[in-house]
């Protein structure tokens, strides 16, 4: 490789490292098929979340509230990721309306990216009114599912119109609610093989050459 077309790899490779988007997959803590609720909260302000484990270590860009018929919510929603001794992670808002994009049946805000290792968290997500349907414990989902290395545990809740650690259990599955997006990058081996692969495609490396240098307890929430 001449000094020219190196320079032009190490453009390459240093644009996969700082743009990572690109190359992700966002995978969701918990999905399910169901995309309306049925129940309002009967008896607001409350924190409504669940208690989720860790069996690897994952990485946070994202969080997500459940948006009722894909149509906008009622209002803007706060929403945080506890750890077990009560200390807040991540934290970030929904707007209300169309205003947060929507991905799947989820409104997601970006959040500073947090690495989250293995252990017991709380998710939680505040409803100062019943305006927003959220899915219940006692609801029936189809399809439900947890991401790779997440153990879905319990629905939690904690009352009050400020956005608290949801720690009093109330059953499960629920409240949904909030949600997180996990995601995964590609090994940095991955990144060099798609510049070499951009470097053949655009004719900086003959492929003849790339051939060979390259091997193959408050009242619950109603």
């Amino acid at each position: 490789m001449n000094r020219k077309s190196f320079g032009v790899f190490g453009v390459l490779v240093l644009l996969a490292l700082v743009f990572p988007p690109r190359l992700r997959s966002d995978t969701f803590g918990i999905n399910f098929n169901n995309t309306t609720a049925t129940e309002d909260l009967g008896n607001p302000p409350f924190t409504l979340g669940w208690e989720f484990t860790l069996s690897t270590s994952i990485q946070i860009n994202d969080l997500a509230f459940y948006d009722d018929s894909q149509n906008g919510l009622a209002d803007s929603h706060s929403m945080g990721i506890w750890d077990a001794n009560g200390n807040l992670l991540v934290s970030g808002s929904v707007l209300a309306g169309t205003l947060s994009p929507l991905i799947d049946k989820w409104r997601e805000v970006a959040v500073i990216p947090t690495t989250l290792g293995p252990g017991n968290y709380f998710i939680g997500a505040l409803f100062l009114d019943g305006n927003d349907p959220v899915w219940f414990p006692n609801q029936v989902l189809d399809g439900f599912v947890t991401a790779p290395g997440v153990a879905y545990d319990n629905a939690t809740f904690n009352s009050g119109s400020a956005l608290t650690d949801p720690t009093a259990l109330d059953g499960t599955p629920g409240f949904f609610g909030p949600n997180f997006v996990e995601v995964t990058t590609p090994e940095p081996s991955s990144i060099l093989l798609l510049g070499f692969g951009l470097l053949s495609l655009g004719g900086i490396i003959p492929r003849r050459k790339l051939a060979r240098r390259v091997p193959i307890s408050a009242s619950a929430p109603r």
